[in-house]
């Protein structure tokens, strides 16, 4: 640039006070001075790229070299930049140091370069984006193999031709015993004779055995007594002969395909007689339908099952174990003793098949499959049935060195699922597996609470460091009410863990004891035998002076607190509609919807914030762990969030119409098209751990706690009369304990159902429009217990975790009880145990965890109160 349009662009400035050019240290750049002319153009340009930023602007100087400038100022040391360091002076002017001298340029007068045509993008592949789809979820274990079909079609396995007479002479035949059993149906009805008196006792077949009356059973009674009753026996009474000699001279092949098992299924009167097995003679690991059972008394079944015994008996000792199985698991319906023998004889692989299959214990399955190096699976079963604990026992008995590889298996399948409490309780009992937790200790501890305190202690015993002990007694020291949790937790660990230093085991058991003097019911929450222990220990443990002088340590139970707690809301509502609010140790986190999600404090500070959508929150039992819904119509969005470390992740993108608000850090419950749904969070990807209930069926209503799931359900598939039905499963095992219907009326018969509200393994609480003003009923799981309370004033019910809400309304203020978990005795209604009011309220909310109730209103406003000591944990209004 020459002539007046440099004079116009730039200024030189002289002088001492220029200084001179920074090559050297640190330096504050707002752009860089790349002279392209001195390094070369393809230097430049890569220089340029390389330390381009978003809003960057690259002009020409009269020189001919490039000046780079930044959109805000970055922190370089100025000889590893890409080029000269320049800043900006007055008005925005950049202050470049060029041939000795300063000056200042107009990057506005200065020709602009455009570098859009440096990156060639010909050879960059092109992806075509198209709009995501729910994620369908991968089932977590392959399915175990079909049971192998028991009657078979030898007609055709052995090509021989179908004969037409004797076909013609099949269907004669069918027709007359069709004929047979309608004549017997309608002679039962009637009442004739023996058929009538056996009806009535409920008695059918021979022998006395007492079965379940109704007309198939009847029709068989009258084939085994009536004019047929002759050749029916005689029939069988020939096969039991014949199988009989077969085992007698050991032709085990043909006996045993064609033997018939007993128990379950396989004691029912049929006609017919099992057709031949066809196929390996091993267990199945699904049982099937045993077969047509035997007309014969009772001694004719113990001498089959005393045939069946000796058979596997010489089986096993013939070395044909998987026959001997077979006759244990199929025949003898004894899946137990076969998986023994399998063990026994090393077919871990088949055993630990059977065991799965026949729905054994689980830890049994477990180690089985840990021992025929099957981990994978092992892994995935006692982690969704709850077999760790026990599957490691078994292993310590038997394989020490496999049960220390399945805990540490479990050790970091808790870490995966953010339970670090649980993670530090299982690994510490193996030294050498102490590694895996050590380093998350810190985090853990930070977010304070009663798990950090418990936490501190495992970390102060086992590295008992100058910093560490300093602050394990300043919690025994501390006074302040609202740490009194976390001293009781330290102590209570400190009772049951030993420091590896015996002068700091010393002051910390010191420190403990005249923490315990001073309060008295600091372990007041704990059970007799656990205070007791923990104040011995810490006895023998402390300085033996102290010990000495301090009095006898008694256990205060304190007063007794009001109940109910009765807390008001503010006054005042807030600017935040909330979608969600639940109170952790770590804090209350509330879920803002489209406001995205906050970590609060008690007294409404902000302490993290994170800018997504949220429109209920998943929260682990833990309160480690938090997974953030954001719903569509059909479809949610599912992102995790470590509240430890404060770090979100995207997790799936699924098609769902409902989930609960909690979960055990892996396994959420949802409600989907195809029923509900358990899958698990842990993986990369989606994966269905359990499936239950139909298509079709309407789930009105869901909840969980840590023990158990309980809905309220309806459809075809639920009952023919289309009545709704409570079902309940208990966790971990996921097997339904509870199904019950409910109650659509009042006690009386009379009023309409207006809302239900469903709590986890306390039942369901209704609310009923009567003619006498609304009725609230409330029935437990299992059906059997109602009870019935009215109010003029009641509006809506609400359930979260074991406890159920009624909601009030008087003057335009809204009052919420929080009942306690119902008990048939001594009080016929539960009693409230915390009632909140609030004013000028709209939409309510109720959550629970770990015993503290949250409750907000949309309008901004959280309570949240601890059920067992009556303390306040929350009470703030959200204003920004």
């Amino acid at each position: 640039m020459t002539g007046p349009d440099a004079g116009r662009a730039a200024t030189a400035m002289e002088g001492p006070a220029a200084g001179g050019p920074l090559v050297r240290g640190r330096a504050v750049a707002d752009g860089y001075v790349i002279d392209s002319g001195l390094i070369g153009v393809d230097e430049a340009r890569e220089r340029v790229v390389t330390a381009w930023q978003a809003g960057a602007r690259l002009a020409m100087l009269p020189d001919g070299a490039w000046l780079l400038v930044l959109p805000s100022a970055a922190d370089v040391r100025a000889e590893r930049a890409p080029g000269l360091p320049a800043q900006r002076g007055q008005a925005g002017r950049m202050r470049v140091w060029r041939h000795g001298r300063l000056h200042e340029f107009d990057v506005e007068q200065l020709p602009q370069v455009n570098p859009a045509g440096w990156v060639d993008l010909a050879g960059l592949p092109v992806h075509l984006l198209s709009a995501v789809l729910p994620a369908r979820p991968d089932p977590v274990l392959e399915p175990l193999p079909p049971p192998a079909p028991i009657r078979t079609e030898l007609r055709s396995a052995a090509g021989v031709g179908v004969d037409p007479s004797a076909e013609r002479m099949a269907r004669v035949l069918a027709a007359r015993e069709q004929r047979a059993q309608r004549a017997g149906a309608r002679a039962a009805w009637r009442g004739r004779g023996a058929v009538r008196r056996g009806a009535a006792n409920g008695v059918t077949g021979t022998g006395g055995r007492r079965r379940t009356s109704g007309a198939g059973s009847t029709v068989m009674s009258w084939l085994a007594n009536g004019p047929a009753g002759a050749v029916f026996r005689s029939r069988h009474e020939r096969y039991v002969r014949a199988l009989a000699e077969d085992f007698h001279h050991n032709r085990f092949d043909d006996a045993l395909r064609r033997a018939i098992a007993l128990g379950g299924a396989g004691g029912r009167l049929t006609v017919r007689l099992p057709l031949p097995r066809r196929g390996p003679l091993a267990p199945t690991p699904l049982r099937s339908d045993g077969g047509p059972g035997l007309s014969a008394p009772p001694t004719v079944e113990q001498y089959l099952r005393t045939l069946y015994t000796q058979a596997a008996e010489d089986l096993e000792r013939l070395g044909r174990i998987e026959e001997a199985a077979f006759v244990r698991a199929d025949l003898l319906a004894n899946a137990w003793d076969a998986v023994l023998l399998l063990e026994r004889h090393g077919r871990l692989a088949l055993a630990a098949e059977l065991a799965e299959g026949r729905q054994l214990d689980p830890a049994v399955a477990v180690r089985l499959w840990w021992r025929a190096g099957r981990r994978d699976r092992a892994v995935d079963l006692a982690r969704l049935r709850g077999g760790f604990a026990d599957a490691v026992q078994r292993l310590t008995q038997t394989d020490p060195s496999a049960a220390r590889e399945l805990r540490a298996e479990w050790v970091q399948r808790l870490l995966d699922a953010g339970d670090l409490h649980a993670a530090v309780d299982t690994a510490w009992p193996e030294s050498g597996l102490r590694p895996l937790v050590l380093p998350h200790l810190p985090a853990g501890i930070a977010a304070g609470g009663p798990s950090g305190a418990r936490l501190l202690a495992h970390l102060v015993t086992h590295q008992p460091t100058p910093a560490a002990v300093d602050a394990a007694l300043a919690v025994l020291t501390s006074r302040d009410e609202d740490l009194a949790p976390a001293r009781a937790a330290f102590v209570a660990a400190l009772g049951q863990l030993r420091a590896a230093d015996l002068a700091a085991d010393r002051r910390l058991a010191s420190a403990a004891l005249r923490l315990l003097t001073r309060e008295p019911t600091l372990l007041a929450a704990s059970s007799d035998r656990v205070a007791r222990h923990t104040t011995r220990q810490l006895r023998e443990r402390a300085d033996p002076v102290l010990a000495a002088d301090a009095p006898p340590t008694t256990i205060a139970r304190g007063p007794d607190r009001p109940r109910p707690v009765e807390v008001v809301a503010a006054a005042e509502p807030g600017h935040q509609d909330v979608k969600d609010a639940v109170a952790l140790p770590g804090g209350v986190l509330v879920g803002l919807g489209d406001c995205g999600t906050r970590l609060l404090t008690p007294e409404g500070r902000v302490r993290a914030r994170w800018d997504l959508r949220a429109d209920q929150l998943v929260v682990a039992d833990h309160g480690r762990t938090a997974l953030l819904l954001g719903w569509g119509e059909t479809t949610v969005d599912v992102h995790h969030l470590d509240l430890t470390t404060r770090k979100l992740r995207h997790w799936a993108h699924l098609s769902a119409r409902r989930a609960v608000g909690t979960f055990d850090g892996a396994l959420l419950t949802l409600i989907d098209d195809q029923g509900l749904a358990v899958l698990d969070t842990t993986a990369s990807r989606p994966r269905t751990v359990w499936r239950e209930l139909e298509p079709g069926v309407t789930v009105h209503d869901l909840a969980r706690g840590p023990g158990w799931i309980t809905a309220l359900v309806q459809g075809p598939a639920v009952s023919v009369d289309l009545v709704p039905q409570l079902w309940s499963w208990q966790l971990p095992q996921m097997i339904l304990r509870h199904r019950s219907p409910v109650a659509l009326t009042t006690q009386d018969g009379g009023g309409s159902l207006r809302g239900a509200a469903v709590a986890a393994a306390a039942g369901l609480l209704a609310l009923h429009d009567h003619d006498t003003g609304p009725v609230l009923t409330l029935q437990n799981t299992a059906g059997r217990a109602i009870a019935q309370a009215t109010g003029e004033s009641l509006v809506a019910v609400l359930g979260s975790g074991p406890f159920h809400a009624a909601v009030h309304q008087q003057e335009g203020a809204l009052t919420v009880d929080v009942l306690a978990p119902w008990q048939p005795a001594p009080r016929p209604w539960p009693e409230a145990v915390v009632r909140v009011h609030f004013r000028n309220a709209a939409a309510i909310g109720i959550r629970d965890h770990d015993g503290v109730v949250t409750i907000h209103d949309s309008r901004g406003r959280i309570v949240a109160v601890d059920t067992a000591t009556g303390r306040i944990a929350a009470n703030l209004t959200l204003r920004e």
